[in-house]
């Protein structure tokens, strides 16, 4: 599977304040219990799943009860859904979620013609639910040069990824260290989700704000559907 390159990172907003206040430097990270904890919402951001280290189906689960000498099987059909397992050293983590357009790992690089490659840049119709405006990032490479900076003057270890998607319905999974920070379910895969992982060394899951300076050299607000009218492709021969 060959390399992603990102072009672009956005973060959509439903507050005109805390988009500005993103604009300006301030990332507001919530920890990854936050979104295990949320109240049922239309936005996408609720995920009683987030931080699984294991997700198995009841086909590869053998469970024994010995009791008294006695081994007590229970057989795998008598288990009604998967089983999954959380890591609550991870949940404590703050993260910051972002859209990324990208070409290459699971997206195509090459393309048939123009009109292809514009619509790889266009975001999601879904992301609408998570507000008005976004903030466009169009370089990602210095955004992700300051977030790394600021969390090193801090002290803190931070890691940022694309999220890869897997399929629950059919196999199980078993994640391992920091697999278990990028992965989510398959069902979200329209997010198209860079990651951006906080660990401050702290088990309390609060929410925290990475100061890493302005941001109005590198990005410029706009709503999806602007955003999406305005890619224009062209090349010279």
């Amino acid at each position: 599977m060959n390399n992603a390159y990102i072009h672009m990172l956005i973060k959509t907003f439903d507050n005109e304040v805390h988009l500005e206040h993103f604009l300006n430097g301030s990332m507001y990270m919530n920890p990854l219990s936050y979104f295990v904890k949320l109240e049922d919402d239309n936005t996408g951001r609720l995920d009683r799943h987030e931080g699984l280290s294991h997700w198995l189906q009841p086909s590869d689960i053998k469970i024994t009860l010995n009791f008294n000498g006695v081994a007590h099987r229970i057989e795998s059909m008598d288990l009604a859904s998967p089983v999954s397992i959380q890591s609550p050293i991870h949940l404590a983590k703050n993260i910051f979620c972002m859209h990324a357009v990208y070409t290459g790992k699971d997206k195509p690089s090459e393309f048939s013609s123009v009109e292809g490659l514009q619509d790889c840049f266009k975001l999601p119709e879904e992301n609408g639910s998570l507000g008005k405006k976004s903030v466009i990032i169009y370089n990602a490479k210095k955004f992700k040069e300051r977030i790394m900076s600021a969390a090193k003057d801090n002290g803190f270890e931070c890691k940022g990824n694309l999220v890869e998607y897997y399929d629950s319905g059919k196999l199980s999974h078993i994640f391992k260290n920091e697999e278990i920070l990028f992965r989510k379910h398959l069902k979200f895969s329209h997010q198209q989700e860079y990651r951006v992982v906080l660990d401050r060394g702290d088990s309390n899951d609060s929410p925290y704000t990475l100061e890493i300076g302005s941001l109005h050299d590198i990005a410029f607000v706009a709503s999806i559907a602007d955003f999406n009218k305005s890619i224009q492709l062209s090349y010279s021969k």
